[in-house]
Formats: C-alpha cells, structure tokens, sequence
C-alpha cells in the first residue's frame, strides 16, 4: 500500500467528522452567536436581524447561526415544524461572547413563537 493509498482515506474521515462538530462559541469577543435549534419537533432558520438583509448561506438557502453586535435585536427566523414552515421573531438583548439559542413552537394564526435562550 503507497502513502497515496492511506492518505485519501485519513483525508475523508477528518472531513466526515469536522462536520459533525458542535458550533463553536462566538470568535470575536465584541460579538455574541445566536444559533437557530434543530431538534426531531423543530427546526429554527434565522432569516434577517433587525430589519437587515436576508442572511442567505447559499443561493436561496437561509442558515441557522449568525454573529451579532451586543444589543437590543429583533431576530425573524423561518420555523419547520413537521412539513410546514412559519414565520417568526424575537427580540431579546445580546451580551458579547455569549451564545443564544433560538427555540420555536407552534404558534397561532400561521406564525411560530421563539424563545432565545444563552448556552452559557
């Protein structure tokens, strides 16, 4: 067996577990990182932040984490509960260097209600 041989394999197995990582906290520590939750009942996409531009990761493709400034912030995210998808928004004040996570339930008349909550 060549080096070549050994060294596509390593190469694929760093890959398959770098993407199963967990997020890291937020890089800067003037910012703080507000992750959109993803469980078996919900999953939160973070949409715009205080009436800013779509946060598009890929072409037609909304994410679910973001840095922002520390503050008092309106966040609107895109909830899929089950096959629908709803509309929603929290606002909540952000400390730099911490993490929040944004939960979603179903809500009342089409929309979804969030809560964001600091990791730590």
């Amino acid at each position: 067996m060549t080096f070549s041989h050994f060294l596509l394999p390593v190469a694929a197995l760093s890959m398959i577990g770098c993407a199963s990582q967990p997020a890291p906290p937020a890089h800067d520590a003037g910012t703080a990182t507000v992750l959109g939750a993803h469980s078996a009942d919900a999953r939160v996409l973070i949409q715009r932040v205080d009436n800013g531009p779509i946060l598009y990761v890929a072409p037609g493709a909304i994410g679910s984490k973001v840095s922002i400034t520390p503050g008092h912030h309106t966040v609107k995210v895109m909830c899929q509960l089950g096959g629908a998808y709803l509309p929603g928004e929290v606002t909540f004040d952000v400390e730099a260097g911490k993490v929040y996570e944004l939960t979603a339930s179903a809500g009342e008349g089409g929309r979804c209600n969030v809560a964001a909550a600091s990791r730590g």
